[in-house]
C-alpha cells in the first residue's frame, strides 16, 4: 500500500536542514510549556519514495521527532527525498477516542502502566537490532517515536537502555508463533513487526512500521519493553490507540475491519488506559501517521 499522497511546498535538504534546527528548538521550548508549536513544525513529514526502499513499501518520516544524523544517513545518501507539506493531517484528544495532550511534567512524572508481555514476546530481541521491522508486511505507515524517562531521576531522559517492540500485522498476525489454539497460522520462521533500538542520549528510540492491526478479545495495541545494558527488564508496558483513528485505518484495504474490543473494555487498559494512550498520533491514511510516546521507568 503505497504511502506517497499529494503534496506542496517541496523544499531542498539545505532547506530542510534549517526547518529541522529549528524546529526542534522549538520543540524543546514547547516540552517546557514556553511557547506553543507552530502548526508547520507537526504537520511536515519527509517521504522517502525510492521504490525499492522497505521492500517497495513508502515511508513517512517526521523530522520534528527524528534524530537529525539518522535523517542525514537515511536522508541524503541517495534514497531520493521529496520534503513536502500533506493535504490532509488527523490530530485527536480524547480518553478513547483520542491521544493525550497533556505533556510530562516533573510534577506529573509517574510510572508507565506495567503490562503483560502477552502469549507472542521476543524470542531473540538482540538479533533484531534494527530501526525497519516492517519486513514484508503491508499496511499504513506507522513511525513509532518514543522517549524513555527515569523517574529515580527526576524524570530525566534515560540513555543508553534497549527498547524491545513488537505488534501484530494488519491482519492480527504476530511473527515468531504460529500452529497452536491461539494463532493457527504459521509463523515460526518469520520476525516481522519486532525490533530492538538503544536509546540515545535523549532518551529517544524509533521505529519505521505499519499501523497494527488486532485480533479477537484485544484492542488495537502495541506491546514496549525497556531494558538496561545487560538485558535485565525495566519495565514492559503498552500503548493503546484511539478508536477514531483505528476506525479510519482499518477501513482500509489491508485491514480486518473495525475492532471487535474498545479500549475501555480491553482487560489490559480497563485500569490504565491514560498511562497507555499514544501521547500523539498524527497523520493519514494516505501519508501515513506519527507516534509519540513518553514512557516513564
Amino acid at each position: 500500500m503505497p504511502v506517497i499522497g499529494l503534496y506542496s511546498n517541496i523544499l531542498t535538504v539545505s532547506a530542510l536542514e534549517v526547518y529541522f534546527t529549528g524546529c526542534s528548538i522549538l520543540y524543546k521550548m514547547y516540552r517546557k510549556k514556553i511557547i506553543h508549536i507552530p502548526l508547520a513544525c507537526t504537520i511536515l513529514p519527509i517521504s522517502f519514495i525510492k521504490t525499492s526502499f522497505l521492500n517497495n513499501f513508502s515511508k513517512v518520516y517526521n523530522p520534528l521527532i527524528m534524530k537529525r544524523k539518522d535523517f542525514l544517513k537515511k536522508g541524503a545518501l541517495g534514497m531520493g527525498i521529496i520534503v513536502a507539506v500533506p493535504t490532509t493531517v488527523v490530530h485527536a484528544c480524547s480518553k478513547d477516542s483520542d491521544p493525550k495532550e497533556t505533556e510530562v511534567g516533573r510534577e506529573e512524572c509517574e510510572l508507565s502502566p506495567s503490562e503483560t508481555a502477552g502469549p507472542f514476546p521476543i524470542k531473540t530481541p538482540s538479533d533484531l537490532m534494527k530501526a525497519n521491522i516492517v519486513s514484508d508486511r503491508t499496511g499504513v505507515a506507522l513511525l513509532i517515536s518514543l522517549e524513555v524517562l527515569d523517574l529515580s531521576d527526576e524524570c530525566k531522559p534515560l540513555s543508553g537502555v534497549y527498547v524491545d517492540v513488537w505488534h501484530c500485522d494488519a491482519q492480527g498476525y504476530y511473527s515468531e508463533y504460529g500452529n497452536n489454539a491461539l494463532q493457527q497460522s504459521d509463523f515460526t520462521n518469520a520476525h516481522f513487526l519486532r525490533g530492538r533500538q538503544t536509546t540515545d542520549t535523549n532518551g529517544n528510540a524509533s521505529f519505521i512500521s505499519i499501523f497494527p492491526g488486532w485480533y479477537k478479545g484485544r484492542a488495537p495495541h502495541i506491546h514496549l519493553e525497556v531494558l538496561d545494558a545487560m538485558g535485565e527488564s525495566i519495565r514492559i508496558t503498552q500503548i493503546a490507540f484511539p478508536k477514531s483513528i483505528c476506525d479510519t485505518v482499518y477501513a482500509t484495504s489491508s485491514y480486518e475491519g473495525e475492532a471487535d474490543t474498545l479500549n475501555d473494555r480491553d482487560n489490559v487498559f480497563i485500569n490504565s488506559l491514560d498511562g497507555n494512550m499514544a501521547d500523539s498520533l498524527i497523520g493519514n491514511t494516505t501519508d501515513g501517521y506519527t507516534l509519540v510516546k513518553t514512557v516513564i521507568v
